[in-house]
């Protein structure tokens, strides 16, 4: 059976530092994205449950896509990512970027500090309750799957992406 995905609120401080250079447009959006960016909140209670739970979890620290990425090449399998399901953050939903800027703080933005885990469905509901028991939302975005990659899934059609993200080393 394919394991599932969960993560939750996708891209806000990666859109913080997008919007770093237009202050008028990131003061438009609120506190949500600057709080995201420089008092991320730690996972660890959340963390602390799965650990019966998940089969394999990271913090999505340099991107959704390179911190999957490692999962990935750990486990030898591939990966569906559903667009529509991941959380992206409102306030970066609104924040005046392009669909393409969006799209890029969701998959390789960095420093949200979320949780990326794998789960076989048979803990779905543990998984609920935990997400209840300690006020953290919950997204299932996508499958495992055995072909190795990373794939998109957007309008019903499934499209390789680049397993990339934050780069420390990158010239800048």
């Amino acid at each position: 059976r394919l394991r599932q995905m969960c993560i939750r609120d996708r891209g806000a401080a990666a859109g913080a530092l997008k919007l770093y250079d237009n202050l008028p447009a990131l003061q438009k959006t609120g506190q949500h994205l600057l709080l995201r960016l420089n008092q991320p909140v730690p996972r660890i209670e959340i963390g602390m449950g799965l650990r019966d739970l998940a089969k394999a979890c990271i913090d999505v620290s340099d991107g959704l896509a390179a911190d999957l990425g490692h999962i990935l090449e750990a486990s030898g399998t591939g990966a569906e990512l559903d667009f529509k399901q991941l959380p992206v953050s409102e306030a970066l939903a609104h924040a005046g970027l392009s669909d393409e800027q969006l799209r890029d703080c969701v998959l390789y933005g960095g420093d949200d500090y979320e949780l990326c885990f794998t789960a076989v469905p048979q803990h779905r509901e543990a998984i609920v309750a935990l997400s209840a028991r300690t006020a953290c939302p919950i997204s299932r975005v996508g499958a495992i799957i055995s072909e190795s990659g990373l794939f998109l899934l957007d309008d019903d059609t499934s499209t390789p992406t680049r397993i990339k993200g934050y780069d420390h080393f990158a010239a800048s």
